[in-house]
C-alpha cells in the first residue's frame, strides 16, 4: 500500500480494534512489541460501527510520533503492477524473485519504491552508493477519540530501512526539542538543515523535504561525480529551490557556514565512511565483523566508503569542530556503521562538557544495524524515547529525560488534583495543556522547592523586597518540565535545562508529595 503523498500525510485505510484487547491494553502498562501482534481481527459490523471514520481522525503521521516497531511484509507483486520497470525486472528473473547481490536490480529496486511510495524519482550511476533498500513497515498504535481507547493496525508505505529512520529520528529529535516545548512538529517552523556527504542520491535530503515541506537543506561532497548526480536528483524531483549543494574538498571544514551562505542551522547530519582501509572494507564485506557476508550489492566507491580513522576518526572531526561552532548548530549528529565507534564518541562527550546527547539503533529487517548519536549545546531535551531511542545500555548511555512514578490504586482525577495544589505552592508558571492525555507544563528560574529557596522567600518578603517573578515564557525558563497523568501514576518529563541533579531533585519532591505522602 502507497501513501497518497509524502510521508507527513499518508492516507490510513486498515483500522481493525480488538475490543477486548483495547480493554485490556487500556487497564495495564504493556509496552507496544507486545502487543502488536495481535491488536486487529477481522472488522466485524459491529466493530466496523465503532470505529471513527480516517476523515474525523486527521492522522498526521509526523504528528502522531508513530514508535517504528514493525512487522516485516512485501508485496513486490503489487508494486509489479503499478511501475512497468519494476514488472519489467520481475519477468526477466526466475521465479520472480529478485536478487539483491545484483547492483541493478537493487537500484530499481529502490528507485521503484522511491516512485511509489514518496513520489521521489532517483537516478543513479552505477559505481555510487545505492540508498539502502526499502522494506514495508506494519505499525500499531493507539490512538484516542471522544476518550476512548483504541488500537488499530496501519499499513504503511515502503520505508527506506536506516535512511528513513535516520531522517525520523532527526525529526523527532527536533520535535520534542523545539523552542514551544509542544513536542510535535510544527509546520510553520522553518528548519535549515546539512547532510555533509550527500553522495550521488542525495537520499537525506530528498526525503526529509519530502516529508518536510517547510524545511530547507544543504549539502556538500568532495566528489564532483557524485555532486552532480545529487544536483541532477534534486532537480528532477523539483526540489533545487529547497537546496542548496556545495563541492568542498578534503581539507575543509566540514561544517562551513560561511560558503552555505548561513550562519546557524537546526541540525547536521551524516553517513560517513565506515571504513579506515580497503582490507577492513573487503573484511567487513566478507562477514569478518558480523555473522556471514554481505547479501545485498554495495557499489559504493572508494571515497564513499572509506576515510582515514573510519567513522570514528571522521565523526571526531565533527566533534572538534562542533567545540568552536556550539549553539550555532542546534543538533550535531552521525550515523555509525559500528557500534563500537559510536560508543567511543560518545564517551568523549561528558569530559568536553556536554550532557545534553541522544543515541539510536536503525534497524532493518535482517541483522544489519546502524547506530546515531546526536549532540547538542542547547538546553533543550529531546523525548525520552528520542534520547535512548531502540538502544541497549551502555556505559555512556544519556541520561534519561523521563521519570515514571508508580502510584498503587491511581486515580487519574485525584492525583490531578493533588499535582495542582503542588504547582500552586511552587514558584512556577503551570498550565494544564491536555485533557487526554492529562499534561501540563511548568517553568522554573530553577530550584524553587529547596528549603533554602523558601527560607529566602520569607526573607525576602519580611523585608519588603519583591521576589522575581515567574517565568512568562519558555525562553525565560531555567528550567521546564512536563507532567503526564497516567492509569497507573504519573511521568515527570525533562523538557529544558542543563542541570541534571536539579532535575532528579523535582522529580524527588513530586515522587514524596504523591506518593509518600499517601
Amino acid at each position: 500500500m502507497a501513501s497518497s503523498e509524502a510521508s507527513d500525510n499518508i492516507h490510513l485505510v486498515v483500522t481493525a480494534p480488538n475490543k477486548t484487547r483495547t480493554e485490556k491494553l487500556a487497564s495495564e502498562d504493556l509496552p507496544l512489541d507486545q502487543t502488536i501482534m495481535d491488536t486487529t481481527e477481522p472488522l466485524t459490523e459491529t466493530m466496523a460501527s465503532e470505529v471513527p471514520s480516517m476523515e474525523s481522525l486527521a492522522f498526521n503521521t509526523s504528528q502522531m510520533d508513530i514508535d517504528p516497531r514493525y512487522i516485516y511484509t512485501n508485496d513486490f507483486e503489487a508494486l509489479a503492477k503499478a511501475d512497468g520497470e519494476f514488472e519489467e525486472m520481475m519477468s526477466a528473473n526466475e521465479r520472480r524473485r529478485i536478487d539483491f547481490t545484483n547492483p541493478v536490480q537493487l537500484r530499481q529496486v529502490t528507485r521503484s519504491l522511491l516512485k511509489a511510495d514518496f513520489k521521489l524519482e532517483l537516478d543513479l550511476p552505477p559505481d555510487r552508493l545505492c540508498p539502502p533498500v526499502m522494506v514495508r513497515y506494519v505499525f500499531a498504535y493507539v490512538a484516542l477519540h471522544d476518550s476512548a481507547l483504541a488500537v488499530f493496525r496501519i499499513e504503511l508505505a515502503n520505508f527506506p530501512s536506516w535512511s528513513y529512520e535516520y531522517v525520523r529520528w532527526i525529526q523527532q529529535l527536533l520535535d520534542s526539542t523545539d523552542q514551544s516545548l509542544s513536542g510535535v512538529y510544527d509546520r510553520s517552523r522553518p528548519v535549515k538543515g546539512l547532510d555533509i556527504g550527500v553522495g550521488a542520491s542525495n537520499i537525506y535530503s530528498l526525503l526529509a523535504l519530502r516529508s518536510r515541506p517547510s524545511w530547507y537543506m544543504y549539502g556538500t561532497d568532495i566528489d564532483e561525480t557524485s555532486l552532480e548526480w545529487a544536483k541532477k536528483n534534486t532537480e528532477i524531483n523539483s526540489l533545487t529551490p529547497k537546496t542548496r549543494l556545495i563541492l568542498t574538498k578534503r581539507a575543509d571544514a566540514l561544517i562551513p557556514l560561511r560558503d552555505l551562505g548561513t550562519l546557524s542551522l537546526d541540525f547536521v547530519m551524516c553517513n560517513p565512511p565506515f571504513f579506515d582501509s580497503f582490507e577492513q572494507r573487503e573484511e567487513s564485506a566478507s562477514g569478518e565483523y558480523k555473522d556471514s557476508a554481505s547479501k545485498s550489492a554495495c557499489s559504493g566507491s572508494d571515497c564513499e566508503m572509506i576515510t582515514p580513522g573510519g567513522d570514528f576518526g571522521f565523526v571526531c572531526d565533527i566533534l572538534e569542530l562542533s567545540l568552536k561552532l556550539r549553539t550555532k548548530v542546534q543538533w550535531y549528529s552521525s550515523m555509525f556503521g559500528f557500534r563500537e565507534s559510536m560508543e567511543k564518541v560518545a564517551a568523549k562527550l561528558k569530559p568536553l562538557g556536554i550532557t545534553n546527547y541522544a543515541v539510536a539503533t536503525l534497524r532493518t529487517t535482517g541483522k544489519t544495524r546502524r547506530w546515531c548519536l546526536a549532540w547538542s549545546f542547547h538546553d533543550l531535551r529531546p523525548a525520552d524515547d528520542v534520547v535512548r531511542h531502540e538502544i541497549d545500555a551502555f556505559p555512556h548511555i544519556p541520561f534519561p529525560t523521563a521519570f515514571k512514578i508508580r502510584i498503587e490504586d491511581n486515580r487519574i482525577h485525584t492525583t490531578k488534583t493533588k499535582v495542582s495544589v503542588m504547582m500552586t505552592e511552587l514558584d512556577v508558571q503551570w498550565t494544564w495543556k491536555t485533557f487526554v492525555p492529562v499534561t501540563g507544563v511548568g517553568l522554573s528560574h530553577g530550584n524553587v522547592w529547596s528549603r533554602f529557596y523558601r527560607r529566602e522567600k520569607k526573607r525576602r518578603a519580611a523585608a519588603g523586597i519583591s521576589t522575581t517573578p515567574v517565568p512568562s515564557s519558555p525562553e525565560e525558563a531555567e528550567f521546564a518540565f512536563k507532567i503526564t497523568v497516567e492509569r497507573d501514576g504519573v511521568v515527570v518529563a525533562w523538557l529544558k535545562g542543563n542541570d541534571q541533579t536539579l532535575y532528579e531533585s523535582f522529580c524527588g519532591v513530586i515522587k514524596r508529595g504523591l506518593v509518600e505522602q499517601r
